[in-house]
């Protein structure tokens, strides 16, 4: 697992997650939501179309975890 440790790499994560909170909110608008029942479908919507845009194929598909010491 890798980690953003220098500053740069936290600002590129901080403005995705911007960007896609602010997305969110204007899906939800216009959607017209009413209910939290709505507002749970265009979520998942909203999940699944940022999923096929953004997702990636991990390079190591095994766990990265280790077992814990005795």
């Amino acid at each position: 697992m890798r980690f953003a440790l220098w500053p740069q790499a936290k600002s590129r994560v901080e403005r995705a997650t911007g960007t896609s909170q602010d997305r969110l909110v204007t899906e939800l608008r216009f959607a017209s939501t009413g209910s939290s029942s709505e507002a749970k479908e265009v979520l998942q919507d909203f999940l699944t179309k940022i999923n096929l845009r953004f997702a990636v194929a991990s390079e190591h598909p095994e766990t990265a975890c280790r077992p814990v010491p005795a």
